[in-house]
């Protein structure tokens, strides 16, 4: 007779190891799940291009309604994108049978490059693991999505030069600009010369009648008679002497 141990525990209706063929459709906007590496890079790529729409709505609102609510929206779609890549890599190494901590070593530089290229080129766990079931086949949505992203990356690659070029004119032109306002701030500022005042042209006034100018006295040396001359005395005294001799 068969006795049964009372202390013994009830019998495992269920084994531990995970279920081979059990499979589960993953969703591209969720927190949990596996995802394989095909599915990985077409999610990716679809949070990535999700930016670009909030990135147009951003700048209409940023025209229309001011630059705040602008950079609020911005940031808002910035963050909702960041933290679906991060779930987006928890489920990776979720189908790599890691834990989604291994994510932190994003932060070390080199390993993060070392654990990028893991998570999109390892193959995931056959059959079901430690974090759930096995992801369905990849559909051709995944295949387009998958190979959008080396599109992507090479129309951003040959786009950003002309992108740091027209961001440099923009710069330069917008300097231009508040130089421009500033030095009309300044001559606003600076006090208006004064006109010269047109004056009238003055008459000439009427020369002061000189004084006449006293002539300067001629100080001519006084002449002196010259003496008379005797001998022609004498001789005329003679000459007379002689006409009255005659005459007699």
């Amino acid at each position: 007779m068969d006795t049964q141990n009372p202390y013994q525990g009830p019998a495992r209706t269920e084994s531990l190891t995970p279920t081979i063929g059990n499979t589960y459709e993953p969703r591209v906007f969720a927190l949990e799940g596996r995802i394989g590496r095909l599915r990985y890079v077409a999610y990716y790529t679809a949070s990535m291009l999700v930016i670009v729409p909030i990135a147009v709505i951003a700048t209409v609102v940023g025209k229309i309604g001011g630059e705040t609510p602008a950079v609020v929206l911005l940031g808002v779609g910035i963050l909702a994108a960041l933290v679906h890549m991060l779930a987006l890599g928890v489920r990776r190494l979720n189908d790599l049978n890691r834990s989604g901590w291994l994510l932190l070593l994003m932060a070390i530089p080199l390993v993060n490059l070392l654990l990028s290229l893991y998570m999109f080129f390892a193959p995931g766990t056959t059959g079901g693991n430690n974090y759930g079931p096995e992801p369905t086949r990849n559909g051709n949505f995944v295949f387009i999505g998958a190979l959008l992203m080396p599109i992507l990356a090479v129309a951003m690659t040959l786009y950003a030069p002309s992108m740091k070029k027209g961001n440099a004119a923009a710069v330069q032109a917008e300097a231009a600009t508040i130089q421009e306002a500033q030095a009309m701030e300044s001559a606003d500022a600076e006090p208006q010369m004064a006109e010269p005042a047109v004056s009238e042209p003055r008459m000439a006034e009427p020369a002061e009648a000189a004084a006449p100018a006293m002539a300067a006295p001629a100080y001519a040396a006084p002449a002196y008679e010259s003496a008379p001359d005797v001998s022609e005395e004498n001789s005329q005294t003679e000459d007379d002497s002689e006409r009255s001799a005659y005459g007699r």
